[in-house]
């Protein structure tokens, strides 16, 4: 039993301690309140950063796009300057041009007038190896355009050189097709076993049927005489695809009057990318996306002014080229075996990558320069 005196203390105690939890209860309140205003607003202004941060980051990209297109337009404006300057004999003998002082040392080559101008976002080379310049092949977008279901890469030409193919097949979800009709059965077997890989026996040309050589090219050929050819088109109504992602060509010569036949075709080009493996004037051509030039000066089947306007044209229906690169590989004639990468770009400055995207309206103050030469 307590006594009077200490029961009133102990009351007193109470009271005391329920005053301070209380009290502590309702700082803890005001201050999770404060926290949770001052939180919430800090939310709404970082939200507001984040959101201006992603405005200027947007800004900056169209800002880019503007000035890759401006630096083009104008690059390629001095580049039909100089165009328009050659005389209808020059480079009719020879690929190169002798300057007007005839100094060796200022010969020119065709393809000094089609400069690598258009600065291509998300460059890389794809299928790097020992042969530098010669079996990997430079894109663009591959993290991104080739990211999506549905991609087709068709590469004609491989002499069971594979590199490139296994590696774009390893960093996209691009279906691969390989054509090819000088394989042996053996290394035609090693290609169809790579996985992702579908192989064709047959080439491309500028007609659907079959292709007689009858000059050096045969030697390129294993030994053949002649083989089955298909045209662009006809290959992609029997395979099914409305567009190719990217096109990648070495058909060693005969790919400049392929060329010439889809540049006379006003039919839309049907593909984003193209490649063209070395520009030779002694050896070897591609196609578009990656396309390999071969010039046969010895045989004369390959006629510089031919070369001028498949390349004139190519420029003309909006194929910009985004990288050169000199192959040495071959008796090291760097000068005369070019690596051609091209992309297509629409009139408003856009990448072309399907059927919808090939009409567009131009972006205001945006021309064409491409076409007066």
């Amino acid at each position: 039993m307590h006594s009077p005196g200490q029961q009133r203390l102990q009351t007193g105690l109470f009271g005391k301690r329920k005053m301070l939890v209380g009290g502590a209860s309702i700082t803890a309140l005001c201050l999770i309140s404060a926290y949770l205003y001052y939180s919430r607003s800090s939310t709404g202004l970082s939200c507001q950063q984040s959101m201006y941060a992603s405005d200027q980051l947007h800004f900056g990209l169209d800002e880019q796009n503007r000035l890759i297109e401006a630096i083009y337009q104008e690059t390629q404006a001095g580049q039909n300057e100089q165009l328009a300057m050659l005389k209808p004999d020059d480079f009719s003998t020879g690929i190169a041009i002798m300057s007007q002082d005839g100094h060796d040392y200022k010969l020119k080559y065709i393809w000094d007038y089609f400069l690598p101008a258009y600065n291509c976002p998300l460059k890389e080379k794809i299928g790097i190896d020992p042969i530098l310049g010669d079996n990997g092949k430079w894109l663009c977008g591959v993290r991104t355009l080739l990211q999506r279901p549905g991609c087709v890469i068709y590469s004609f030409g491989s002499n069971g050189e594979t590199t490139f193919e296994q590696d774009i097949i390893k960093k996209s979800r691009c279906e691969v097709h390989v054509f090819d009709p000088t394989l042996s059965e053996d290394v035609a077997a090693t290609v169809r076993a790579i996985k992702g890989v579908t192989f064709h026996p047959y080439g491309l040309g500028a007609f659907d049927g079959e292709i007689q050589l009858t000059d050096s090219r045969s030697s390129m050929s294993r030994g053949l005489s002649s083989f089955q050819v298909k045209k662009l088109s006809t290959i992609m109504k029997e395979l099914g695809h409305k567009w190719v992602d990217v096109l990648k060509i070495d058909i060693e010569g005969n790919e400049w009057p392929v060329l010439e036949a889809m540049i006379a075709d006003k039919a839309p080009f049907m593909f984003t990318q193209m490649q063209q493996a070395d520009m030779t004037s002694t050896e070897r051509v591609g196609c578009l996306t990656q396309i390999e030039y071969h010039y046969y000066h010895q045989t004369n089947i390959t006629i510089p002014q031919q070369m001028l306007a498949v390349l004139k044209g190519l420029a003309a229906r909006d194929l910009r080229v985004f990288n050169v690169e000199p192959n040495y590989w071959w008796l090291n004639y760097g000068q005369e075996f070019l690596e051609f990468a091209y992309i297509q770009v629409g009139k408003d400055g856009r990448w072309v990558t399907g059927p919808e995207a090939l009409a567009k309206k131009p972006i205001k103050g945006i021309q064409s320069f491409s076409k007066s030469a």
